[in-house]
């Protein structure tokens, strides 16, 4: 604690359910002099480190429910990443809470895990639908499956209960 010149700060959970320190940090403006091996020397400093074993521990503890995902998306081969990439992005904007998938499992095992989490939505995007602008929108819960526009896609998810 000696190198700290000015304000020194602890995180701690606001809740106070757990106790021990999460960060800590402050200013310290001859530290920088010290490391170098000039104490003549003074730069402004402040820094701040959290503790991960703690911020762990403090969530092991706590039960946290997110919120299931509106739509995943999934890209069809190599082609179809970039497409993907932007429809995930295009439904985010949209405000619709969209997760992608990255893995490299097959279709079939991926709308089945994607129904298992409650999503409704699967939006396909392979070669044939970047190339030509459009998503294949899969309802789960229908069994329906159409060729839309991105705009089109966003506003049918929109416009259904999840």
């Amino acid at each position: 604690m000696s190198f700290y010149t000015g304000t020194v700060y602890e995180i701690f959970d606001a809740s106070g359910v757990f106790t021990s320190s999460l960060g800590a940090g402050g200013r310290y403006d001859a530290i920088i002099g010290k490391l170098i091996g000039r104490e003549d020397v003074s730069y402004k400093a402040a820094g701040l480190s959290f503790g991960m074993e703690s911020i762990m521990e403090m969530l092991r503890e706590r039960e946290l429910s997110l919120p299931v995902a509106q739509a995943a998306v999934v890209p069809i081969g190599e082609e179809g990443k970039s497409g993907a990439l932007k429809a995930a992005a295009a439904l985010r904007r949209a405000g619709i809470r969209t997760s992608l998938e990255t893995g490299s499992r097959r279709l079939k095992k991926t709308l089945a895990a994607a129904s298992a989490k409650g999503i409704r939505y699967v939006v396909l995007v392979g070669s044939d639908e970047a190339a030509s602008g459009v998503v294949r929108l899969k309802d789960m819960r229908e069994s329906k499956e159409s060729l839309l526009s991105m705009q089109e896609a966003a506003a049918m998810i929109q416009d259904q209960p999840y």
